[in-house]
């Protein structure tokens, strides 16, 4: 299944807690895909999602993983809710310089 263009903005974290219409089989997957250890010092990252990138935490790298019916409920969540986090702003409003 094609997946949604937003799963590569979307950590695995951030889809079981912030999106609507997960199952609670699919809300425990995406919480043991996450790493064990990751790289929380914000300070060392521009942004939450290079953050995210460098700990491997963003859906579009864990798309294989996922059953079909997965990959269709991930993908009615992401169409269904614009999940707010910081910077969505920008991306749907650029800041003129």
């Amino acid at each position: 299944m094609k997946m949604h263009e937003d799963a590569e903005f979307v950590s695995l974290d951030q889809l079981a807690e912030c999106y609507d219409g997960l199952s609670k089989e699919l809300y425990k997957k995406l919480w043991d895909m996450m790493p064990k250890r990751t790289h929380t010092d914000y300070g060392d990252f521009g942004s939450q999602y290079e953050m995210n990138c460098a700990n491997g935490t963003l859906i579009d790298e864990h798309w294989d993983k996922f059953t079909e019916d997965e990959q269709a409920m991930i993908n009615k969540a992401l169409d269904n809710q614009l999940e707010p986090h910081s910077g969505q702003d920008e991306l749907l409003f650029p800041v003129e310089p």
